[in-house]
């Protein structure tokens, strides 16, 4: 029964991706995994999707329809995200396929994305420790002012 309002929950989706990615999660979960892929792989081919669903998307690209097509369509993907598992996709296409220098790009890519990272939480943390340093010193000269006030 609920698998059979499946074509009604994607009409009612419209097309807004956010509306359709819950459409194709409705789907999935009725037992729809076809119809659920077809959403998201246009949602994918427009450049529409959530970026943590590119990289089953791209998967699934590699499971279908070989190596070749994921370069294709993987390192357009690479243009607006460079989630770890669509660059882990990416060197492993590219190494299926035969194309060592396209291999080795993705690595050196994924080692910067991998640092660019890091780096970013680096700086994440010495901000957010000097925040803290700077609410408590800001606690700390209220009290003051407080106990002179009280003089």
């Amino acid at each position: 029964v609920a698998r059979g309002m499946v074509p009604t929950i994607r009409e009612l989706a419209g097309v807004r991706p956010d509306d359709l990615l819950w459409a194709a999660d409705v789907a999935r979960t009725v037992g729809d995994p076809k119809t659920a892929g077809d959403i998201e792989r246009k949602l994918f081919d427009a450049e529409r999707l959530h970026v943590e669903r590119v990289p089953e998307v791209v998967g699934r690209i590699l499971a279908a329809e070989g190596a070749d097509a994921v370069l294709l369509a993987g390192e357009k993907a690479a243009a607006y995200t460079l989630h770890p598992d669509l660059l882990d996709h990416l060197v492993q296409a590219a190494t299926d396929a035969g194309k060592l220098e396209r291999a080795t790009h993705w690595k050196k890519v994924r080692a910067d994305a991998e640092q660019a990272h890091k780096t970013l939480e680096e700086q994440d943390k010495k901000r957010k420790e000097e925040a803290e340093r700077r609410a408590k010193e800001v606690k700390r000269l209220a009290e003051e002012a407080k106990n002179k006030r009280k003089k």
